[in-house]
């Protein structure tokens, strides 16, 4: 579909839409093309069957008391936060998202999508700093000599590891939090005194980009 929005806004169409959006997630083959991960079918079908049920009693029945239009709007607004989710993580900017494939979805052409904004392919320089009462300070730069992020990042994603020695995966790190200040503060407990912590972070970008992961990074809670 074209224009400003995602998703047409009048209700009947806009259940029409998701469903066929839904559907499209759930399809073998579509999902396969996308390479999208199981998670992308848990999120779409998180809210589906009360969106449908109440769907049903407000739009196709004509419902229209107090309670029947409040919990149609609350569900469509999480079916909606839903498809966003999806869309922004898994197909704005997949290269796999053919215009046939977005058109099976009922999204836009490609020729309809923004390019993202170039960012470094540099990961950030960390700085570690104890602090007193069970907390670590990350410091967070472009480069040494430089604290502000690069062009066309938003932020930076932090993961942390507990143990003697770090994994080679990042993806075995656990997220703890996405920033868009140049410094972090993190608080632990008496119960983390002594413990080694290890972090690896990452810029992500103003439209999805995501950068490479820095090389980890040792606290030792004091």
């Amino acid at each position: 579909m074209g224009g400003k929005h995602l998703f047409p806004q009048a209700n009947a169409e806009f259940f029409n839409w998701a469903d066929n959006f839904r559907e499209g997630i759930q399809d073998t083959a579509t999902s396969d093309a996308l390479n999208l991960p199981s998670l992308a079918e848990q999120i779409m079908t998180a809210h589906w069957e009360d969106f449908e049920q109440w769907h049903e009693k407000y739009v196709v029945q004509k419902d229209k008391s107090g309670t029947t239009k409040a919990q149609y709007f609350y569900y469509r607004e999480l079916v909606e936060t839903d498809i966003r989710t999806i869309y922004n993580q898994y197909i704005k900017y997949n290269p796999a998202a053919t215009t046939a494939l977005r058109q099976k979805l009922g999204l836009r052409a490609i020729d309809d999508v923004k390019t993202p904004i170039e960012m470094t392919t540099a990961a950030p320089y960390v700085e570690v700093e104890i602090l007193a009462n069970h907390r670590v300070k990350l410091v967070i730069k472009a480069d040494a000599a430089h604290r502000a992020k690069p062009e066309g990042a938003e932020g930076v994603e932090i993961r942390e590891f507990v143990g003697v020695n770090p994994p080679a995966n990042a993806d075995e790190f656990v997220e703890i939090l996405k920033a868009t200040k140049a410094f972090v503060e993190l608080d632990y407990t008496l119960d983390d005194k002594g413990k080694n912590i290890w972090y690896v972070t990452r810029w992500y970008g103003t439209r999805g980009q995501q950068g490479q992961w820095s090389d980890p990074v040792e606290a030792i809670v004091n």
